[in-house]
């Protein structure tokens, strides 16, 4: 049982945690929340030089061919940035697709390693679906649960409001009729373990960024004229924070495995 990363996956984590801390910033994030797509401009190219967008795609489609354990590092430092591109979407529909195989796959997935495709998947006919205004390729289940490859121009994207904007949500109408291919052999919930855990670990990440920001804070904001970090009150709710913390990334590293 492997429950954690190797170096080579850590390091390689390291790596990307540093492109997002100079490309995606604060500033970076607020330009990016603010404009009509939502994305850094240019990020997806360079994360997709580093080999971020094939992590876990095949070796003999031109990826790394990392498994999840492997991948989640990344996810986490994805996490840590509040990245805004669609990375969970477009690795998780490059799964099912690969398990699909035939001639979508290969062709579709060299180009997402090469940071060319952006996939998206969802269910229905009218389902909410995350990133399919950034897709080139939708991964969408019938209510059978029947997978259709579903290019863009194919479908129209109804853009549905989101809390974290962030998050690009929409419904997609489509229709078998009109799809690239069916992709047999698998069911439209064979990923969702997956994609769920992968956003875990994006979670993680987050709350980690989060904790990190908030001890900061307490240290130089004062009450009373002292820091409030030296309140108890304070100490508490930051250590409880930190404990839930320090829990959640060995389960999330279980859920991987």
């Amino acid at each position: 049982m492997r429950l954690r990363a190797d170096s080579d996956a850590e390091s390689f984590a390291d790596a990307v945690r540093e492109l997002l801390e100079r490309a995606a910033d604060a500033e970076a994030l607020r330009a990016a929340w603010d404009s009509a797509d939502g994305r850094v401009p240019g990020l997806w190219k360079r994360l997709a030089e580093m080999g971020v967008t094939g992590l876990t795609v095949g070796e003999s489609f031109g990826g790394s061919g990392m498994d999840l354990t492997s991948a989640l590092p990344v996810l986490v430092a994805a996490g840590r940035a509040a990245l805004p591109e669609p990375m969970v979407e477009t690795l998780a529909a490059a799964q099912l697709l690969e398990r699909a195989g035939g001639d979508v796959a290969a062709e579709w997935l060299p180009r997402v390693v090469e940071g060319g495709a952006v996939l998206a998947l969802g269910p229905g006919t009218t389902g909410v679906v995350s990133a399919a205004e950034h897709a080139d390729l939708l991964l969408l289940a019938d209510e059978s649960g029947v997978v259709f490859a579903v290019e863009r121009d194919a479908v129209r994207v109804s853009p549905l409001p989101s809390v974290d904007t962030g998050v690009r949500l929409a419904t997609v109408a489509w229709s078998a009729s009109d799809a690239r291919a069916r992709l047999d052999g698998v069911d439209g919930f064979a990923v969702f373990d997956w994609a769920v855990t992968a956003v875990a670990a994006q979670l993680v990440g987050l709350a980690e960024a989060m904790l990190d920001m908030a001890v900061a804070y307490a240290k130089t904001r004062e009450q009373f004229g002292a820091a409030i970090g030296t309140f108890q009150a304070v100490k508490h709710q930051l250590a409880d924070a930190y404990v839930a913390t320090s829990f959640a990334r060995p389960v999330v590293n279980r859920a991987a495995w």
